[in-house]
């Protein structure tokens, strides 16, 4: 399970971050969660660990109330992080710092979205950076 590189960097593995869109969208939310930064219904940001190959990411689910058919649209991103990001970020010492933190990651980095708008079906692609999508 060979691990990918970024220049001078490790992102993942077979296991937390494959190449196939599908299995990526499957795998990245059953990385262990180390440390829950925001954790409401509607949105979160968790950091997590591979316990595999130790790659750290940085999760969001954002979600929007849909108080006309009740189908609410939801955002899902997964963003690898190195060691100095991760550590940024687990000091946060309050929600918007932590929001912040978590926006201002990975500018260039892969990273893999899942978006569900009300009344259409899932899609899954692979983006660059990472969008924090509006939430309640």
């Amino acid at each position: 399970m060979g691990a990918r590189t970024e220049p001078a960097e490790m992102f993942g593995c077979d296991i937390c971050f494959p190449d196939d869109i599908e299995l990526a969208g499957k795998c990245w939310y059953k990385v262990p969660v180390i440390k829950a930064l925001i954790a409401e219904s509607h949105f979160s940001i968790k950091v997590r660990q591979c316990n595999s190959c130790g790659q750290r990411f940085v999760t969001v689910f954002a979600e929007m109330i849909d108080w006309q058919t009740g189908e609410d649209p939801q955002q899902c991103c997964a963003l690898p992080i190195t060691e100095l990001e991760a550590a940024r970020l687990l000091k946060a010492g309050s929600d918007a710092e932590a929001e912040s933190i978590a926006e201002s990651l990975g500018a260039n980095r892969r990273s893999f979205s899942s978006f569900w708008p009300s009344g259409k079906g899932k899609s899954d692609v692979w983006s660059t950076g990472f969008l924090i999508g509006m939430h309640d």
